[in-house]
């Protein structure tokens, strides 16, 4: 058995190779424990995404439960072992980052199973869980299980916890100490398992996920103060009967699907005055689509920018993406009124000439990358060349994407 400190020491000893603390490689030695968690997640032979399978313990039940494993491996070394001691043609191992992976883009059914480094535990489980594997399989340490379990009012409460639970049947499979690992870290670890609901919303989760983000964007407001940028959103609180001056942290999981489900009714968005909406807004309200702005540009509005005479104020272009209001340009000139300390600045509705599909796109990335009001952007103020070479990497990468799925 692969997950034997017998086994690990050896292999670690033949390939001269020192666990990356920094990647998160510590090695899983309790074969007995693992195999029973694996056993209990009820994986029914679909393909198999697993997350750093390092020296491959985990990988070689997982190729017990499926004609189909795609490995995914950071360390270089560790990818080119794996390859060479498990030679199962159902195996396939690749060398790359798991945060860059597109699980969205495998064919569904499928699941995924790892040890997850803590470092991108959150970010990870968000990318995954938004694809809608069957099952998800995940050892993690102990503090960032409770995000998936966290309740109302608790600390670790927020999107990550609402989504699992209105998704999935999640419970903890097995408890690992520290010397259930080699070397052993300073932690305890638990193997978590979600598995689909039979009965999951029909909603699509991403947009259900973005939601509950927009919501819960500053906790210490009020409802009524979080979801004025949501169309409809007071209205849609009293349909449900949540009392708009409650905080978004109190509530349940099933609270915040019945208020998207008001929000997103057909008739109650056909009566929405767009520019009743931009009058409510302040700057806390929106979501920008990137996130980097130039020292030059900053400089150049604070010399005409007078914080005393917003007549004059270039207005900041929004667009509604998703049942969100977003800005897609005007950082500078955001981030320079935020700077002085204003927040209701001017707004008008972008106009339509703008990639519809690109700007959707950057939008869902920010949400995952946890950027969400102007304030955000002030410490991401860089030199000029910097600024561009960043944004039009953003812009291409984005465009290709939609692109790519245009053609497909």
């Amino acid at each position: 058995m692969k997950a034997s400190k017998e086994f690990v020491t050896a292999a670690l000893s033949a390939l001269e190779h020192t666990p990356n603390r920094a990647l998160g490689q510590n090695f899983c030695i309790d074969g007995a424990r693992l195999s029973a968690c694996v056993d209990a997640l009820g994986l029914r032979g679909e393909p198999i995404i697993e997350i750093g399978p390092g020296l491959g313990g985990l990988t070689e039940l997982l190729l017990q439960k499926s004609d189909c494993v795609r490995a995914i491996e950071k360390d270089a070394a560790m990818a080119d072992y794996l390859r060479l001691s498990l030679t199962d043609p159902k195996l396939s191992v690749e060398q790359g980052d798991a945060l860059r992976v597109k699980y969205e883009e495998v064919p569904q059914p499928f699941s995924v199973v790892g040890n997850l480094p803590y470092y991108i535990t959150t970010s990870l489980c968000e990318r995954v869980l938004l694809a809608r594997p069957r099952v998800f399989g995940c050892m993690v340490q102990r503090e960032a299980a409770d995000r998936f379990f966290a309740g109302p009012k608790e600390d670790n409460y927020g999107a990550l916890s609402v989504v699992t639970q209105l998704y999935y049947d999640g419970r903890i499979l097995g408890t690992f100490p520290e010397e259930s690992f080699y070397p052993a870290p300073n932690v305890q670890s638990v193997f978590v398992g979600l598995a689909e609901k039979p009965n999951a919303p029909v909603e699509p989760i991403e947009k259900v996920f973005a939601f509950v983000r927009t919501c819960l964007g500053m906790r210490r407001k009020t409802l009524k103060n979080n979801v004025k940028s949501i169309p409809n959103g007071l209205d849609a609180l009293a349909a449900i009967g949540v009392d708009p001056s409650a905080r978004a942290e109190t509530l349940a999981p099933q609270q915040f699907l019945s208020f998207y489900r008001a929000v997103t009714a057909p008739a109650k968005e056909s009566a929405l005055n767009p520019d009743a909406v931009l009058e409510r807004l302040t700057l806390d309200d929106l979501q920008p689509s990137q996130f980097y702005i130039s020292e030059a540009k900053l400089s150049e509005v604070l010399r005409w920018f007078d914080p005393n005479d917003l007549k004059n104020f270039e207005p900041i272009p929004v667009k509604r993406i998703d049942g969100a209001v977003v800005m897609l340009d005007g950082h500078t000139r955001a981030v320079a009124a935020y700077g002085a300390g204003l927040k209701r600045v001017p707004l008008i509705w972008e106009p339509e000439e703008w990639d519809w599909e690109m700007y959707r796109r950057c939008v869902r990335e920010c949400i995952l990358r946890d950027v969400h009001t102007p304030v955000d952007l002030i410490p991401r103020v860089i030199p000029e060349g910097e600024y561009w070479e960043k944004w039009d990497a953003w812009c291409d990468r984005m465009q290709a994407e939609v692109e790519a799925e245009r053609k497909s």
